[in-house]
């Protein structure tokens, strides 16, 4: 119910950009079907509307908790704190998202954001169907 983009579309670009970034959604949809949603999107708590304020503290807190074992772990092994993807290896191949490259047999390639946020989005779905729209919001950034 946000203007111009829902809930999920912008889920979908937090979880392009950091697949460990904790994220509770506070809705007043709270269908099995929308939290369903939400989970399937990536959201790791859903809490419909109206809830108890101390509810509310302790899923904010259990959050939290599990983000800091996350950002040890980050540190341990070297990577950036803020849990963003900063390459991925396939094959004999490379994907730098900080330089915007792409390495490959052929060589080099340069990447634009646009490919590289697509790019993202399909390396945190392996294996599940996107639809049209999902890529366009992460694409293009246009709220369909």
């Amino acid at each position: 119910m946000l203007p111009g983009l829902d809930g999920l579309a912008v889920l979908r670009h937090i979880r392009v950009e950091d697949e460990k970034l904790p994220v509770l959604i506070l809705s007043a949809k709270g269908a099995p079907d929308d939290r369903i949603k939400g989970f399937s999107c990536g959201v790791d708590d859903y809490l419909a509307k109206p809830f108890h304020s101390k509810e509310f503290l302790l899923r904010i807190e259990r959050l939290l908790t599990r983000a800091s074992w996350n950002r040890d772990h980050a540190i341990g092994s070297g990577q950036e704190k803020s849990g963003e993807m900063q390459r991925y290896a396939f094959g004999g191949n490379t994907i730098d998202f900080t330089t915007l490259t792409a390495e490959c047999r052929q060589g080099t390639i340069q990447l634009t954001e646009q490919e590289a946020r697509l790019l993202k989005v399909f390396i945190a779905n392996r294996g599940k169907p996107l639809s049209r729209k999902t890529l366009l919001e992460v694409g293009w950034a246009t709220p369909v």
